[in-house]
């Protein structure tokens, strides 16, 4: 196992963290605390932890030891969900690679409620997203997955 290049895993959490930053100003108390909480994340296991994470997961034999021996922490998304706040407050930052791990769960969630969310609005505000929708919906219930709707 080999690893190709990183720069560019690194460059999108550099991205995030920039994204972060200029969200504070126009954000409310409890949103920046959150926002505060993964830019702490970020200073305290450096910006591209998560990308460093995965390659070391990805890249290094030892990963499937480490596998077999269960010693790669289990993340429980439905405890994450339920315990979002309380949760993300309460993580070790001590930089090791479980504590490193379970941050990301909470910053892979946070991104995708909070992408989940923008898309909401996207829907319901614009013209072309209210368009999409009824065709994406018609689509769905024509092949006979109206259950996800």
């Amino acid at each position: 196992l080999s690893s190709k290049g990183e720069s560019v895993h690194k460059l999108n959490w550099y991205q995030l963290e920039s994204v972060f930053r200029s969200f504070i100003p126009n954000c409310d108390d409890d949103e920046k605390a959150v926002f505060n909480m993964f830019l702490s994340l970020f200073s305290k296991f450096k910006t591209e932890y998560p990308s460093n994470v995965r390659n070391k997961l990805n890249y290094n034999g030892v990963s499937s030891l480490l596998d077999l021996d269960n010693s790669i922490p289990y993340v429980d998304l439905i405890k994450v969900n339920n315990n979002f706040s309380k949760g993300l407050f309460l993580l070790d930052t001590q930089v090791t690679t479980n504590n490193q791990i379970n941050s990301t769960s909470y910053l892979g969630y946070f991104l995708l409620k909070y992408c989940n969310e923008l898309y909401g609005e996207y829907l319901s505000r614009s013209a072309f997203g209210q368009d999409f929708n009824a065709r994406r919906t018609r689509y769905l219930r024509n092949k006979n997955v109206a259950s996800f709707i």
